[in-house]
């Protein structure tokens, strides 16, 4: 029966090792995962390196903060819409932008965009 108890309790100690170390490399994925997006946040990155490619967008009044991020990620003007989008909310221009036709460039940052839509840097085409 001794036996029985001590091979239960060693079973159980194995579970409970296999579980410690499932749930530390869970925390510290996760802890990666968040810090890769945090500096993706700040990190400011173009798409590509100047000059870039000048790329004709239409900015429409009323369109939501998410879909301005993957219209912006579908035409190659950012990466990720995701970060696009937290740094959209970051920004101080998140309420400024204007509705218009505008000629952004891949090599502009996110912050330059921005600016571009919120009539700080004037790239505005002219509609005709």
């Amino acid at each position: 029966m001794e036996r029985k108890e001590a091979l239960t309790r060693v079973l159980f100690l194995t579970v409970k090792l296999f579980l410690a170390v499932v749930i530390v490399f869970f925390l510290y994925t996760l802890g990666q995962r968040a810090y890769q997006f945090g500096f993706r946040v700040f990190a400011q990155e173009a798409v590509s390196e100047p000059p870039g490619k000048d790329v004709a967008f239409v900015y429409e009044e009323g369109t939501s903060p998410r879909q301005l991020a993957e219209m912006l990620e579908d035409k190659g003007l950012v990466q990720d819409a995701d970060v696009f989008y937290v740094q959209l909310l970051l920004s101080q221009e998140r309420d400024k932008l204007q509705a218009g036709n505008y000629v952004l460039n891949t090599s502009y940052t996110p912050d330059e965009i921005l600016k571009v839509l919120s009539h700080e840097i004037d790239t505005e085409t002219e509609e005709g």
